[in-house]
């Protein structure tokens, strides 16, 4: 079983322990770290599975923020906390069937003209825009571009960079087949994880 010790995995977390833990299960024997930034209340069954999770896997860190602070801003504090070279973003209600996704995720992260990669979709404006489910940059790209924002579409601004300059986004091969994603899993368990920072339910 290969170890791409090289990359970290941020994951944010709200009450939805079932699904956390598939997520973390799935990947955490095939990278170097996982940092969960966990904003159930203390006392839920979310809060509870997110600190255990550190004493299964001794490469899990979580950090309680006992509060919805919102995706985007989670993954910059768990972005923050990783030193590894590679970074990848996953969702809590994904679940990686295919490890060699990771190592063809970080292959086609050669070059400089190349931002990220994972499921690359066109938005209405025709622009490419990386899918957060499961997708990796590398960190010193994180660094040198805008943080994600608070809201349904973390990367907005990022991406708009991203253009502006002219970079890629690397589209692999297969990987819907390689990756499981509930679609809107915290959403549908926890209405209140939008409402509670301000978001629009349902979106």
């Amino acid at each position: 079983m290969e170890v791409n010790k090289d990359v970290g995995v941020a994951i944010v977390h709200y009450d939805t322990p079932d699904l956390l833990v598939a997520a973390v299960k799935s990947v955490a024997e095939h990278v170097g770290r996982v940092v969960i930034i966990d904003g159930s209340p203390e006392g839920t069954e979310g809060y509870d599975a997110a600190g255990l999770l550190e004493g299964v896997f001794p490469n899990v860190e979580c950090k309680h923020v006992k509060d919805n602070i919102g995706h985007g801003p989670g993954l910059n504090m768990a972005i923050d906390m990783l030193d590894t070279e590679y970074i990848i973003c996953m969702d809590s209600d994904a679940e990686l069937l295919d490890s060699s996704l990771i190592g063809d995720m970080k292959e086609a992260l050669k070059g400089d003209d190349v931002y990220g990669s994972g499921w690359v979709l066109t938005l209405k404006s025709g622009k490419p825009y990386l899918h957060l489910p499961f997708c990796m940059f590398k960190k010193t790209s994180f660094e040198a571009h805008p943080k994600f924002i608070h809201g349904g579409a973390p990367f907005i601004n990022t991406m708009k960079v991203i253009h502006k300059k002219g970079l890629r986004l690397a589209d692999i091969p297969n990987y819907q087949e390689r990756l499981r994603h509930e679609g809107r899993g915290t959403r549908i368990h926890n209405p209140e994880w939008r409402r509670s920072f301000g978001g629009r339910d349902g979106v």
